[in-house]
C-alpha cells in the first residue's frame, strides 16, 4: 500500500511539472519567426552580375560576383573594387545589348578541349538572365560577346 501511495505521488508530481513546463514559454500562435541580423554584420545587397568560366586545357574554374557598390568576390572570398560607374556601365550596356531576352544554353557535351564554358547571369531593374555557351559555339549574338568582353575586363581590374 506504501508503494502504490508513493507511486501515485511521483505520477502527479511529473504531471505537475509537465504542465508548467508547457505553459512557460512565450505564445508562437499567430507569430511570425524573423530572422535577426547581428548589429556587427553589414546586409549585403545581392550581386548584379555573376560570371564563372571554366574549362581549356588547363581546366581553369574561375567565378566572380559583381555588386553595384564595386565590391567583386571572387570564388575564394577575395574582395576586390573597382568604381561603381565601371559596374554602371556593364550594367547599361547589357541593357542596349537585350540581354535579357537571350535563350542561350551550352551544347551539354562538348568535343572541345580547348573551349571555355562561361555562364553569365545578370541582374537589371526590368528582370534577370542568365545564359551559359561556350567561346567557339556557332551562332552566338555579337552584342553578347561584347558584353562578355566588357564583364572580363571589369572582374579583372580593381585592387
Amino acid at each position: 500500500m506504501l508503494a502504490l501511495r508513493r507511486h501515485a505521488f511521483l505520477i502527479a508530481g511529473l504531471l505537475a511539472g509537465c504542465i508548467l513546463l508547457a505553459n512557460c514559454g512565450a505564445s508562437t500562435r499567430g507569430s511570425i519567426p524573423v530572422a535577426m541580423a547581428s548589429p556587427t554584420e553589414p546586409v549585403q545587397a545581392a550581386p548584379v552580375i555573376r560570371f564563372s568560366r571554366s574549362g581549356g586545357l588547363a581546366g581553369v574554374s574561375e567565378s566572380w560576383q559583381v555588386f553595384t557598390d564595386g565590391r567583386i568576390l571572387d570564388a575564394a572570398g577575395r574582395e576586390r573594387h573597382v568604381a561603381p560607374e565601371a559596374v554602371q556601365a556593364v550594367l547599361e550596356q547589357a541593357q542596349r545589348s537585350a540581354f535579357l531576352t537571350l535563350s542561350l544554353r551550352s551544347p551539354i557535351l562538348s568535343q572541345c578541349r580547348d573551349c571555355f564554358t562561361y555562364i553569365l547571369s545578370i541582374s537589371l531593374a526590368t528582370g534577370s538572365n542568365t545564359v551559359t555557351f561556350e567561346d567557339r559555339q556557332k551562332g552566338l549574338p555579337p552584342g553578347l560577346l561584347d558584353l562578355v568582353s566588357s564583364v572580363q575586363a571589369l572582374v579583372a581590374a580593381g585592387a
